[in-house]
């Protein structure tokens, strides 16, 4: 499992995981309130499942590995009153901005090229209920 930790002088951050498996896990740990945006790298090919969790709050987000690589985020487990369970739509509290990019850092279209990366903005609110630690659980393909 790949562990980050995060201090103040880490803030405002992104987050970048390389050299992952094309299944695997990964902690974060913070060291007070999240920054207000938190953006995950993921380098990986495809992004057909990442579990984003914490204690309280629980976030499902797949792209399909064909045309028209359509995005779907789900909230598994939610504190009362923040949104209701189930699929999120853009404009949601809880919807998860996702991007492939290029090695450059540039958008695309489709899957990330090689040496390319999903790059994903946590919502405010996810990170708001999150508590000191963010769990990753991912799978580029299933097979």
């Amino acid at each position: 499992m790949t562990v980050g930790r995060l201090s103040k002088r880490n803030y405002p951050f992104a987050w970048k995981f390389v050299r992952l498996k094309r299944i695997g896990k990964a902690k974060v740990i913070g060291s007070g309130p999240w920054p207000s945006r938190v953006i995950l790298r993921l380098h990986l090919g495809g992004l057909e499942h990442l579990e984003i969790s914490s204690e309280k709050i629980a976030l499902e987000v797949a792209v399909q590995s064909y045309e028209p690589f359509r995005r779907f985020i789900r909230v598994t487990r939610v504190p009362e009153g923040l949104s209701d369970p189930g699929s999120q739509e853009p404009g949601d509290p809880l919807w998860v901005e996702i991007q492939a990019r290029d090695p450059q850092g540039k958008d695309c279209r489709g899957l990330p090229p090689k040496n390319g990366y999903w790059e994903i903005v946590l919502p405010p609110a996810f990170l708001q209920a999150a508590g000191s630690e963010i769990h990753l659980r991912w799978i580029d393909f299933y097979r």
